[in-house]
């Protein structure tokens, strides 16, 4: 019997009485960037309680295996992709949101990030300028892998900094030779 392991990254809730023992406050300057505007004068994509993050948990068995991070909202979606990639060899970590995914790139020895674009607290172009600014997250391959079809989201994305673009649905087959194809 193979077993595979998952990860989630989940934001706490406000009134929680377990926040004191799984909240992890993000740094004041982190705190501040979040909720200033941004110097290229676009906006940010984060609702007020973004900074209230959960330690997101992941098992150490098979660390041989390289680790990928699923950021999407769509909970059916993670559950499909992880069992199709733990088959493949890959311990998948997941997240379910744009903020949550960042937390756990920079806990986690992330080799490759599957990102979807429209999700809660950091839509996916502002997950991708947080990872590349970031010295720990900037090497790390992204695929986006999205629902929206806007003229030119593929292009805005790749310039960004994401190293391949999926649209929904998508062949599974193509979404692992892609990562396979990032990792090595």
């Amino acid at each position: 019997m193979k077993f595979i392991e998952t990860a989630t990254a989940q934001t706490c809730p406000q009134n929680s009485k377990t926040t004191s023992k799984r909240f992890t406050p993000l740094n004041r300057s982190t705190r501040k960037k979040l909720s200033g505007v941004p110097s290229d004068g676009g906006s940010r994509h984060y609702f007020e309680s973004a900074h209230q993050i959960c330690k997101p948990r992941i098992q150490v068995a098979d660390s041989e295996k390289p680790l990928v991070l699923h950021v999407d909202d769509d909970v059916d979606l993670v559950d499909a992709v992880t069992s199709r990639l733990g088959a493949s060899g890959f311990r998948v970590a997941s997240a379910i949101d744009g903020m949550s995914g960042i937390q756990s790139a920079m806990i986690f020895p992330v080799r490759a990030i599957i990102l979807d674009y429209d999700m809660p607290n950091g839509r996916g172009d502002t997950v991708i300028d947080l990872l590349k600014a970031n010295s720990k997250t900037q090497d790390i391959p992204i695929v986006v892998l999205t629902a929206v079809h806007k003229k030119g989201l593929k292009r805005e994305l790749l310039n960004k900094g994401a190293n391949a673009f999926m649209t929904k649905p998508f062949n599974y087959l193509d979404l692992e030779q892609t990562i396979k194809g990032l990792i090595s």
